[in-house]
């Protein structure tokens, strides 16, 4: 079907008369009383959460997104808000927020703020303040300034903007997404500081929820639209039948793509999306002003650009709005719709000229053709309004728009296009593209349950108009310059003009063209701009073009630039083609060159090739591949010679098949060095009594090695992976003495692991003894010292403090001890320790410790001196020995009866000892064993008869 969308223009003897939005009528509520318009009607309601589309259904509810919100707009301080609603359910939470979206304070008796919910968030009240009743107080309004209206709720904005009101069933915090119908509400702006005026057309939303209760109860209400540019409409629904629906309005349709064609198309499914905001009342002009009139075309239209592919529609206004460009090629005149070659460019414009892009191509996507000529018409709009609404049943009287401001004797005509709607009835055709002032009536559509399926419905119905239009139509005319770098294909650019060479190749031959208002053009290279490598010279269209090295890279391309010479007025146009290189065979040796060690000479090879190179074989060496040449990657097996000489070996991996291409190559050098030499100092010698960290400082030929050691303890080892090291033997290898043998293993990258030993030994320290300990007498207290040593010299010294004397010195072994005085008179044991001298270097001295004890000197008594008469001189003799036990008396020419050897024997004298008068006899201890002998002695006087003699006491000797 033809389409052919033409905006009529209304002669001026129709005019409208308005006078319900000239007047001023005296009012005191907004809200319920511009929706709900007739006492005792069964709705229309506002209502949340309406199933099944719960996600396009937000409004009114706790959710963050502002296309949903129900605003009331506050311009001033000073301004009030008095607010009110009944909901039957009795089960909702409500809060209000301001533009900073914080929850708010309200004021008013008997309302309950939830204990559980966050700061100022109530529940609805079903009965004293805020609770409207009837439907005669909601339209009333709040109280005092109404007086047959309700007890309202209220708040005063601190701030001025846009405040918004939430509401959530059964919870003050959680979501719960229960469909809730609000039977009346009411939301009133007072200007408290100007006499208490009542300020409208403050209450909005992008998307008003609406609910009539029945698919056969009327919608009624007139709804004001605010478009982008300031212009306002009102839409009249007439009566429409929507049962549950919702109220947007947007710039581009069902959908904003950038093709408006097929965005303002109904569609099947809910496709809406709301944009402009939707007041109950003509928007207070003092918040929401309109320009005092339309936008106009300040100059003619113009088409611009010597460049087919980058061309400028040239649209000059005196305000932003948006434009509809028909570039008209097919025949009849006008939009020829899907399938023609006809073009709807969409934009939107702002002041001054505006430059809307066009790629010199059609509906098809193809170019024009050169000097082609065609009529371009340009639709400027100011107010452009799309109203798509989902699920709406019935509409048997059709809508009636009207413009509010800027004000005009032309009110708007209503288009729609329904041709991809097919369930239900279209009262009036399915497209309108002339525009009609009242219309677009339909049956049966909105019916989730329409015959034909899912498929069919229920649908988005969209309805667009405009507030003012301005048409203007040219005839363009083609004076381009046409540049193709490559003539032997019917397009231009990529990827028509590409082309793909062997990386091989030599020369590529060019077939570019330049037409139109020049034929003369040159080469570049984009890629490269210093490379200008063409053969025959840039200027020839037919050059052949020599790429680099560099360029010839697999996977690589170049981008050839022709541009156009000679171009008069217009600059340059150009046209490139991309040279794609894809590889010819290619071999790759590996790393550019390995080295290796003389002890590990075998390289491991690793060559690779792509696909083009089928088969390959290694060039060069004496020595063997294993398996074989023809392999990519066999281990190489330099030969003797080779390492004996020690000079590099270049190896050459070839492709020997490769199709058409010329063979590749790639090289491979293989270098020697010596391994590594190894010092590790030697043997290193400790004393066993001295076991000192032993340096294993190792030093290499070859720098850059990893070090392992082992061998020995690994406690032992300060660092077993550095050749800067040092082992200490423990105490279990000290005790054994036995030689340790440590390994540093030294690996280089190319090497095989090198070794070298490092032997510890030990030397014994000095023996020593300090010779047994020794008992002496206190009376005979000299003691012989006995020490021996290894060293065969030594030094006596105190174990424990002495004050005794070593003779000759304390460094002779079998020195003699003297004790002091002190030490024979207290007895105290004294423990010497003897100290090796002249050690072997690196031992420490050693000792040993020997003790002098003390034996107690025997003590006898030989009793005290008796006195013995001549006539009976037996005497008996009281002897003592309290060490020995054991004694023998000396002198006396006497007899000791029984023996000498008794202590207390008795004595009798001989006649001469009598005769005498003085009788000496002497006691000695015996069996002394260490101890020096003791004595003791008695004497006798005896006395002739009748005379007396004085006795001699006894004494020791």
């Amino acid at each position: 079907m033809k389409q052919v969308f033409t905006i009529t223009r209304i002669s001026s003897v129709i005019i409208l008369a308005f006078s319900m939005l000239t007047s001023v009528q005296k009012t005191f509520a907004e809200g319920s009383k511009e929706l709900h318009t007739k006492s005792g009607q069964n709705g229309p309601y506002l209502q949340i959460w309406d199933g099944p589309n719960l996600d396009t259904r937000k409004f009114m509810t706790y959710s963050p997104d502002t296309l949903y919100r129900l605003n009331v707009k506050i311009c001033n301080l000073g301004e009030k808000v008095f607010f009110g609603f009944r909901q039957d359910d009795n089960d909702c939470f409500f809060r209000i927020k301001g533009p900073n979206n914080q929850t708010i304070a309200i004021s008013g008796a008997g309302v309950d703020q939830d204990p559980a919910a966050s700061v100022f968030t109530y529940r609805v009240p079903t009965a004293g303040n805020g609770f409207i009743s009837t439907w005669a107080q909601a339209t009333a309004g709040p109280k005092p300034f109404a007086a047959t209206g309700y007890n309202a709720l209220s708040f005063i904005p601190k701030v001025a903007g846009d405040y918004y009101i939430e509401f959530n069933p059964r919870s003050a915090t959680v979501v719960n997404k229960l469909n809730r119908r609000f039977l009346y509400f009411d939301m009133t702006v007072v200007d408290t500081l100007n006499a208490n005026a009542i300020r409208t057309g403050r209450l909005w939303s992008r998307a008003w929820d609406i609910n009539c209760n029945s698919g056969t109860n009327t919608f009624d209400t007139k709804i004001f639209v605010y478009s982008k540019d300031s212009v306002v409409t009102r839409i009249d629904f007439n009566g429409m039948q929507p049962y549950g629906f919702v109220i947007s309005c947007n710039s581009t349709g069902c959908t904003n793509t950038g093709v408006p064609a097929a965005d303002r198309r109904s569609r099947v499914g809910n496709i809406t999306y709301p944009e402009y905001k939707l007041f109950l009342n003509d928007p207070d002009n003092g918040c929401y002003p309109s320009k005092p009139s339309f936008g106009a075309l300040t100059g003619q239209i113009s088409i611009s650009g010597c460049d087919p592919r980058n061309r400028c529609i040239n649209i000059p206004v005196d305000r932003a709005g948006k434009v509809e460009i028909l570039l008209d090629f097919d025949l009849p005149a006008g939009y020829n719709g899907r399938g023609s070659r006809d073009t709807i460019i969409s934009a939107n414009v702002k002041v001054g000229n505006n430059c809307i892009p066009w790629n010199s191509k059609d509906a098809k996507g193809k170019l024009i053709a050169a000097n082609a000529t065609f009529p371009v018409e340009v639709n400027y709009f100011n107010g452009l309004t799309h109203l798509p609404l989902f699920d709406v049943e019935n509409h048997r009287n059709g809508y009636s728009v009207s413009l509010v401001r800027p004000s005009s004797i032309t009110p708007p005509l209503l288009f729609w296009d329904d041709t991809e709607v097919n369930a239900g009835q279209a009262l009036d055709t399915k497209v309108q593209t002339l525009g009609v002032l009242t219309g677009h009536r339909w049956t049966n559509r909105g019916d989730n349950g329409c015959g034909g399926g899912p498929q069919n419905c229920p649908e988005t119905i969209n309805t667009w108009w405009y507030g003012n239009v301005i048409r203007q139509t040219t005839t363009f005319k083609d004076t381009s310059i046409n540049v193709d770098a490559n003539r032997l294909t019917p397009e231009t650019g990529s990827p028509f003009n590409d082309t793909t060479v062997c990386t091989n190749t030599t020369g590529i031959q060019l077939r570019g063209i330049v037409s139109g208002f020049t034929n003369t053009g040159i080469w570049t290279n984009k890629s490269t701009p210093s490379n200008n490598n063409f053969q025959g010279g840039n200027t020839n269209f037919d050059a052949i073009y020599v790429p680099t090295t560099g360029e010839k890279v697999a996977g690589n391309k170049v981008v050839l630039r022709l541009s156009s010479t000679g171009n008069g007025v217009c600059g340059a146009i150009s046209d490139t083609m991309q040279i794609f290189f894809i590889q010819g065979p290619v071999v790759d040796a590996g790393p550019s060159s390995v080295i290796r060690c003389k002890n590990n000479p075998n390289v491991q090879l690793s060559g690779s090739k792509n696909s083009v190179a089928t088969t390959i074989q290694w060039f060069g060496g004496t020595g063997t591949f294993v398996p074989s040449r023809t392999v990519l990657n066999p281990i190489y097996q330099p030969s003797a010679a080779e390492i004996t000489a020690g000079t590099n070996i270049i190896l050459t991996l070839r492709s020997t098949a490769q199709g058409s291409c010329t063979p590749a190559e790639d090289f491979i050098t293989i270098q020697f060095t010596d391994p590594a030499t190894l010092n590790t100092g030697g043997v290193a010698t400790i004393c066993r009594n001295n076991p000192v960290a032993v340096s294993l400082n190792t030093t290499a030929t070859v720098v850059g090695g990893s070090v392992v050691w082992s061998g020995g303890t690994l406690s032992g080892f300060a660092n077993t992976n550095s050749l800067t090291n040092s082992y200490t033997p423990t105490a279990a290898e000290v005790a054994a003495g036995n030689p340790i043998n440590l390994t540093v293993s030294y690996a280089t990258p190319t090497c095989s692991t090198v070794t070298a030993t490092k032997t510890i030994t030990f030397t014994n320290p000095a023996t020593v003894s300090a010779g047994s300990s020794i008992l002496i007498c206190q009376n005979n207290a000299n003691a012989q010292l006995g020490a021996s040593s290894s060293t065969g010299k030594g030094k006596w010294s105190f174990f424990t403090t002495g004050s005794g004397t070593f003779l000759p010195n304390d460094s002779t072994l079998n020195a003699v001890y003297r004790p002091s005085a002190s030490e024979s008179a207290s007895a105290t044991r004294i423990k010497l320790r003897f100290t090796t001298t002249s050690n072997t270097v690196g031992c420490n001295a050693e000792s040993d410790t020997m003790s002098i004890a003390f034996k107690g000197a025997p003590s006898v008594s030989a009793g005290g001196s008796k006195n013995i008469c001549a006539n009976n001189p037996l005497v008996t003799i009281s002897g003592a020995s309290s060490s020995t036990g054991s004694a023998t008396w000396v002198g006396g020419s006497g007899v000791f009866s029984p023996n000498r050897n008794v202590i207390n024997p008795t004595y009798t004298p001989t006649a001469s000892e009598i005769g005498s008068g003085i009788i000496l006899l002497y006691l000695n201890s015996t069996n002394n064993d260490i101890c020096n002998t003791v004595q003791d002695k008695t004497c006798c006087n005896s006395r002739s008869r009748g005379k007396g003699t004085s006795a001699l006491s006894g004494r020791k000797i």
